[in-house]
């Protein structure tokens, strides 16, 4: 939907070229069961560095990743992109995140019959490592939500399985280079969801929207991680708040934890993501 001058939304999902259609028929128990096909999560990331959000849909066994033609568009991209069309699992969630803090958005798919994880090789083509990053692929889950749980620079994930207890993987890391930022909106919402952030580190570009919710009853820490490889500084640091306020931050050293207030000129380093009042 887009929104128009007046208080109303129009609908534009054709025109915009997203045709996967979603039968909701039958009984909720059995949609993820055989050829009916169930919208079971969302995705949004940047997957091939050109400055705009792309989009995954997951669909029952099948995912479809839409490339932002950057003029109101998207245009299926699952053949240059290397994602198979048809999974070996019925998925319900998905997650666009930086395992390997190189820049470069990855994606992980949980369902039934297990997880899939797919590396993106740098700005746009992505290789199934599933069974190289040692993860049981025959676990059920039902949502993948990330998050740097243990504040370390790298991105966790916390699965919700079937009939099992939940399952909190950590990320070992590496010895790239890495910036989290949490938004705190005054002006904005508090969550300064709708902001856009966009970070020049080592001669790559990176965007980042804030988002809430993605796949079934799930939704992923706010916190805004961005991988630098082998940057140690950020050149420039530019953030859009959905009020229209500018924020512009240059020269910040790498390897650390910012809280920013709409408003400050300054971001707060922090040790904690809890946000101390005056």
């Amino acid at each position: 939907m887009i929104e128009s001058s007046e208080p109303r939304f129009a609908v534009v999902t054709e025109m915009a070229g997203l045709s996967d259609v979603h039968d909701l028929s039958g009984s909720p128990r059995f949609r993820l069961i055989g050829e009916m096909a169930a919208s079971s999560g969302s995705a949004v990331a940047d997957y091939d560095c050109d400055g705009f959000e792309d989009v995954a849909l997951l669909n029952t066994n099948h995912i479809t990743l839409y490339r932002n033609a950057a003029d109101g568009s998207f245009v299926p991209a699952n053949d240059d992109s290397g994602l198979p069309p048809e999974l070996p699992i019925s998925g319900s969630g998905l997650v666009f995140f930086d395992a390997e803090n190189d820049g470069d958005p990855d994606l992980w798919i949980s369902g039934l019959l297990g997880q899939r994880f797919y590396r993106n090789e740098g700005c746009g083509t992505f290789v199934g490592q599933t069974e190289i990053i040692g993860i049981e692929p025959t676990t059920w889950s039902s949502m993948p939500i990330v998050a740097d749980y243990d504040q370390d620079g790298y991105v966790d994930i916390i699965l919700r399985n079937y009939a099992q207890p939940a399952q909190l993987l950590r990320n070992l890391g590496g010895p790239e280079h890495w910036l989290e930022i949490k938004l705190v909106g005054t002006k904005s919402n508090r969550d300064a969801v709708g902001a856009r952030l966009t970070l020049e580190a080592g001669g790559k570009r990176q965007v980042r929207e804030v988002h809430t919710g993605s796949s079934y009853l799930s939704a992923s820490s706010l916190v805004q991680h961005f991988g630098l490889a082998n940057a140690e500084t950020i050149d420039t640091l530019e953030i859009r708040w959905p009020s229209g306020r500018i924020t512009r931050l240059t020269d910040l050293g790498a390897d650390q934890q910012l809280m920013l207030v709409e408003g400050r000129a300054e971001p707060a380093q922090v040790t904690s993501w809890v946000l101390e009042t005056d």
